[in-house]
C-alpha cells in the first residue's frame, strides 16, 4: 500500500475527524482539564533558565512551548502505541471484522455512559507523584506518565478511537489515528502554553461547566457505539471506500484481502492489468435522481429505522437532566438563577423544551417516515409470499445441512405405489402440524419421484410487521395525542377551592388542539393534610413517612365526593389524573396600615428550603398603605438557634412555629404589566427598613402575635387559624399539584401492547422449510427428509429428526395394518 493509499482511504476520512475531536473530548475530561494549571506550571519550572533576583523561575517563551512540544511528544508515544497495536490486532482477526466492531460498539456504548458519570467506581485516574526541576527531559517523561495515568479516567475517549483503529484493521493508519488523538489532546497545551487570553479564558469557561460537557460528550460517543453496534458504521466505511479516487485495483484486492480464493470472479489476467490503465472496477456516476433514490433506500432500511428509534431513545436523555418548561417551568426559572451562564446556552440548544425542539421533532419525522418506507414494501412482498406456493423441492435434498433418509428394501409389489402414499402420508402430517403443503411428483427414466414440500413459520414476518406497523400508531399517537393533552400547575391552601379554569393555574402547558375555554368543569376543595414524620429516636430521624391530601371533588351537576392523593397515587377526575407533586406551610398574614384598615390579609404559601420545612414566602402589600411594602419572610415550625445566632427549624411539624420579616418599602414592580413571580420580591427599587444593614432587628412573630412596621407604617400580624383547621394546627397546609390530560395514553397502551406480540411472534417463532422425497429405486424405495431455516433455528435438526422418526413409525403401523 503506497502513501496516497495509506491516507485517502474511505474509512480514515471519517475516522481522522473524529479522532481529533475525541482528543479534544479528552482535554475536557475531569482528570486533564481541572489539572491543566499544574501540569503546565512543572514545565515552567522543569524548562526554567532564569531566575529572578529573589530566586523566582522565569521560564522564556520558547522554552516552554519545546516543554509543552515534548510533553505532547511523550503521551503521544503511549496513545500511538495503544491504537497501533489495536490496528495490527485488527489485522489479525480481519474475518471476525463485522462481529468484534458490534462488540466494540457495544462497549463504547458503556464507556460513553461512564463519560456520562453513570457509573461513579469507574471515574478515577492514576496520579503519578512527578517532583523536582528536571529540565526539558523531564517533560516527555511527564507526558509518558501521564499518557498511562490518564488512561483509566480518557478510557472512554481512547477507548472509541482504539475500536475504530482496529475497525481499520491496518497498523499503518492506526497510527495517524493516534497522532491525530494525540494532536487533539496537546492543541490546548499549546494555545495555553502561548499564553493567548481567549484560551485562557475558554478553560475557564469549560471548567465551570465541565459537567454538562462530559454529559454532551458522553452522548456522542453512546451514538458512535450505536453506529457500530448495529452495523452502519462498517456500511458507511465500505461506501466511503467504494467511493474513493484512490481505491485499490482488483489485483491488489487479489492480493491484500486473505477472504478471496485467486480465481475469484472478479480477478484478472495479471497481463490484462498491467496494459489497462485503469484496473479497478468504476461505479457509474450518480445524477441527483439517483443519489435520491439512495437516500431514500438508506432512510427505509430496517437497519436505519432501528437506529432512528435509537436515537430518539438517546436523544430524550437530556429532558431527564434539565428541567422541561412543559412539566417544571418553575425548575426553568431556578436553573436560569442557578446557572446564569450556562442557561442560555443550554435554551439555545432547545434543552428545556426537548420533546418539542426541532432536533427531536426532526428524529421523530424522519424515525415516522423510515418505518412506513419499510412497512409497506415489507408488507406487499409478505402478501405474494403468503399466496405464493411453496417451492420446488430441490433435486438434491443430501446437500443440505439438516438431512435424514432410510431405505424402504422390498417395500411393496408396487413400489411407486408406496412412495405415493408415504408421501402423501408426510403431507398430511405436516398439514395438521401447521406446514403450508405442495406436491411435486415428477417420472424419470430410472424411477418415479415423489416428494412434499412445506412451509411453516410466516406469523414470524408478519409479528414482525405488527411490530413495526405498532411502533407506527405509537409514533401517530403521541404525535396526535399530544395536541390533545394539558399539564397545569396550582397550589391549594387548605379550606381553599380550586376550579378547573385557567385563570385558577399557576402554569398551564396546552396541546396546539386544546381549547383553554373549554375545560371539563370541575372543583377541588383540600380539607385537610396529613403526614406522619419519623420519630426522633428512630433512623432517618424527621423524614416523612406518609403524606396524604384529603380532597372533595365537586363536578356540575353531581354530587360532592371525597378522595385521596398520595404519592404515585393520582387520583382521577373527569378524565384528568391529579397528582401531589409538594407541600408546605401557608401562614396567615394580616398587614394594616398607620389608620388599623387592613390592606391585606391571606394566607400565603411559604416554600421548603430544607427536609424540618424551613421555608421562604413573600408578601406583596401593593395598596392600602402610603407606599408599597414588600417582606421577605422565613417560616419555622420549630424554631431553633444555631451557634451563629441565625435562626433555623429543628423539625418539619408544629412544635413551636414562628415567622420573621425583612421589610422593604418602594416600588414591587407589579405596575408595568410585567408578569412577576409571586415566591420573589425583586428589591433593586426598594429601601430596606429592617434587618442587614439598617441596625433594626427583624420582625419576629409567633401565631395570634402582631409588631409594629418601623416608622409607624402600620403593623402586621401572624394570625393564629387553630379554629380553621381540622387538626386545630395554628398554621395551615397547602399543597402542589399537578393536573394532567393525556387523551394518547390508551391508544399508546394498546399499541404498545400489539407491538410486544409482535415482537414476541417474531423472536420465538421459527421459519423454516421442510421436504419429504420418496424415490423409486428398483424394488426399493428411498425416502429422505430435510429442513432449512430462514435464520436462526436451533430446533430444526431435533425437529426433522422426530419427523423422520413418527413418520417411519406411522408408515411401518400402517403395514402391518395392511391386508396380506
Amino acid at each position: 500500500m503506497n502513501v496516497g493509499e495509506l491516507i485517502g482511504g474511505g474509512a480514515l476520512w471519517v475516522a481522522v475527524p473524529i479522532a481529533l475531536a475525541a482528543g479534544l473530548l479528552s482535554f475536557l475530561s475531569p482528570c486533564v482539564l481541572p489539572l491543566v494549571p499544574g501540569y503546565l506550571g512543572f514545565i515552567g519550572g522543569s524548562v526554567t533558565s532564569a531566575r529572578t533576583a529573589d530566586g523566582m523561575p522565569v521560564p522564556s517563551r520558547g522554552r516552554l512551548l519545546g516543554g509543552v512540544a515534548l510533553f505532547i511528544a511523550g503521551f503521544t508515544v503511549v496513545f500511538m502505541a495503544i491504537t497501533i497495536l489495536g490496528g495490527a490486532l485488527g489485522q489479525f482477526f480481519i474475518r471476525y471484522g463485522d462481529l468484534i466492531t458490534r462488540i466494540l460498539g457495544g462497549v463504547i456504548i458503556l464507556l460513553g455512559l461512564v463519560f456520562i458519570g453513570l457509573f461513579g467506581f469507574a471515574q478515577r485516574t492514576i496520579k503519578p507523584q512527578v517532583r523536582g526541576n528536571v529540565g526539558l527531559i523531564g517533560a516527555p517523561l511527564l507526558g509518558l506518565a501521564l499518557g498511562l495515568g490518564w488512561a483509566p479516567c480518557i478510557g472512554p475517549t481512547l477507548a472509541a478511537i482504539t475500536s475504530l483503529s482496529w475497525n481499520l484493521g491496518d497498523p499503518g493508519r492506526a497510527a495517524i489515528l493516534g497522532l491525530t488523538y494525540s494532536l487533539g489532546l496537546g492543541i490546548p497545551f499549546v494555545l495555553l502554553a502561548l499564553g493567548l487570553g481567549w484560551a485562557t479564558t475558554a478553560v475557564t469557561f469549560l471548567r465551570r461547566h465541565i459537567r454538562a460537557i462530559n454529559i454532551i460528550g458522553g452522548i456522542l460517543l453512546v451514538l458512535l457505539g450505536i453506529l457500530m453496534l448495529t452495523g452502519v458504521w462498517t456500511t458507511l466505511m465500505i461506501s466511503l471506500q467504494g467511493c474513493s479516487s484512490m481505491s485499490p485495483s482488483r489485483s491488489d484486492d487479489a492480493v491484500v484481502d486473505p477472504l478471496r480464493p485467486a480465481d475469484h470472479a472478479d480477478a484478472a489476467d495479471a497481463a490484462t492489468d498491467a496494459a489497462s490503465s485503469d484496473g479497478g472496477v468504476n461505479s457509474p456516476a450518480l445524477g441527483p435522481v439517483g443519489w435520491a433514490r439512495w437516500g431514500w433506500r438508506q432512510l427505509t432500511s430496517m437497519r436505519t429505522a432501528l437506529l432512528l428509534l435509537l436515537l430518539l431513545a438517546i436523544a430524550a436523555i437530556p429532558g431527564s437532566l434539565v428541567p422541561q418548561r412543559s412539566a417544571d417551568p418553575n425548575g426553568v426559572t431556578q436553573y436560569y438563577t442557578d446557572n446564569p451562564d450556562l442557561a442560555p446556552i443550554l435554551d439555545g440548544l432547545q434543552l428545556f423544551d426537548v420533546y418539542t425542539s426541532a432536533w427531536f421533532s426532526a428524529i421523530y419525522i424522519l424515525l415516522f417516515i423510515s418505518l412506513i418506507g419499510c412497512v409497506i414494501p415489507r408488507t406487499q412482498h409478505h402478501w405474494k409470499a403468503l399466496r405464493a406456493r411453496p417451492p420446488r423441492t430441490p433435486a438434491r435434498l443430501e446437500r443440505l445441512s439438516t438431512h435424514r433418509e432410510t431405505l424402504v428394501e422390498g417395500a411393496d409389489a408396487d413400489p411407486a405405489a408406496y412412495a405415493e402414499s408415504a408421501v402423501a402420508l408426510a403431507e398430511q402430517q405436516l398439514r395438521r402440524s401447521g406446514y403450508r403443503t405442495e406436491r411435486y411428483d415428477t417420472e424419470r427414466p430410472r424411477g418415479a419421484s415423489f416428494s412434499v414440500s412445506a412451509e411453516r413459520g410466516y406469523l414470524k414476518e408478519t409479528g414482525n410487521l405488527i411490530f413495526h406497523g405498532a411502533l407506527v400508531g405509537v409514533l401517530i399517537a403521541v404525535g396526535v395525542g399530544g395536541g390533545f393533552t394539558y399539564t397545569g400547575q396550582t397550589v391549594i391552601i387548605q379550606g381553599d377551592t380550586f376550579t378547573n379554569a385557567l385563570v385558577d393555574y399557576s402554569s398551564f402547558n396546552p396541546g396546539r388542539f386544546v381549547d383553554e375555554n373549554a375545560l371539563v368543569p370541575y372543583a377541588l376543595t383540600l380539607d385537610q393534610f396529613d403526614v406522619s414524620y419519623v420519630a426522633p429516636d428512630e433512623s432517618g430521624a424527621g423524614q416523612a413517612g406518609d403524606f396524604v391530601a384529603r380532597l372533595t371533588t365537586q363536578r356540575a351537576g353531581e354530587e360532592a365526593t371525597t378522595g385521596e392523593v398520595r404519592v404515585n397515587q393520582p387520583l382521577d377526575v373527569a378524565g384528568d389524573r391529579i397528582f401531589l407533586m409538594g407541600n408546605g406551610y401557608a401562614p396567615t398574614v394580616t398587614v394594616r396600615g398607620p389608620d388599623g384598615e387592613v390592606a391585606f390579609s391571606a394566607s400565603v404559601p411559604f416554600l421548603p428550603q430544607d427536609r424540618n420545612l424551613t421555608s421562604l414566602g413573600v408578601v406583596k402589600v401593593p395598596d392600602g398603605l402610603p407606599e408599597q411594602l414588600g417582606l421577605i419572610g422565613f417560616f419555622y415550625p420549630t424554631v431553633a438557634e444555631l451557634e451563629s445566632g441565625a435562626l433555623t427549624s429543628g423539625w418539619p411539624a408544629l412544635v413551636y412555629p414562628e415567622l420573621t420579616f425583612n421589610v422593604f418599602e418602594g416600588d414591587l414592580g407589579i405596575d408595568g404589566g410585567i408578569p412577576r413571580s409571586v415566591y420573589a420580591l425583586d428589591t433593586t427599587d426598594m429601601t430596606r427598613l429592617t434587618g442587614g444593614d439598617t441596625g433594626v432587628d427583624s420582625i419576629r412573630l409567633i401565631p395570634g402575635e402582631t409588631a409594629e412596621i418601623p416608622g409607624g407604617r402600620g403593623t402586621i400580624t401572624f394570625e393564629d387559624d387553630s379554629a380553621l383547621t381540622p387538626a386545630g394546627e395554628p398554621v395551615k397546609r397547602f399543597v402542589s399539584l399537578s393536573i394532567h390530560r393525556d387523551a394518547a395514553a390508551t391508544w399508546v397502551l394498546l399499541f404498545a401492547s400489539i407491538s410486544v406480540a409482535g415482537l414476541l411472534a417474531a423472536l420465538f417463532i421459527p421459519r423454516r422449510r421442510v421436504w419429504v422425497k420418496a424415490t423409486v429405486q428398483g424394488a426399493n424405495v428411498r425416502i429422505e427428509y430435510a429442513g432449512l431455516a430462514r435464520g436462526e433455528d436451533p430446533t430444526l435438526a431435533a425437529t426433522v429428526e422426530r419427523f423422520a422418526r413418527d413418520h417411519g413409525a406411522a408408515l411401518a403401523d400402517r403395514s402391518a395394518g395392511a391386508p396380506t
